[in-house]
């Protein structure tokens, strides 16, 4: 998403969904991986979202065909709203 060319890229080739999560569930979901590097190599776990989803969400805003929110969500339903919106359109 941080480069035009990749954006166009996908763009040409299918429906790009953009999901989307709080940054509480992004936390819960990813905090306790103790392999994931870090970002920024500077802040916290919480302000490196925060700072990811502020530089961003723009861009995703901009690029997606469809956004979906999946806090809550489990990855079935998620799916199935995919085929759904990918079948309707």
């Amino acid at each position: 998403i941080l480069r035009p060319q990749n954006v166009d890229a996908l763009k040409r080739t299918g429906r790009l969904f953009w999901l989307t999560a709080s940054v509480e569930t992004i936390t819960k979901r990813i905090g306790k991986d103790t392999q994931r590097p870090s970002l920024t190599g500077t802040k916290t776990f919480l302000e490196e979202i925060q700072e990811v989803l502020r530089e961003r969400t723009p861009k995703y805003q901009a690029a997606a065909d469809h956004r979906m929110s999946t806090d809550g969500r489990t990855v079935v339903q998620i799916a199935d709203e995919i085929l759904a919106r990918w079948s309707s359109s």
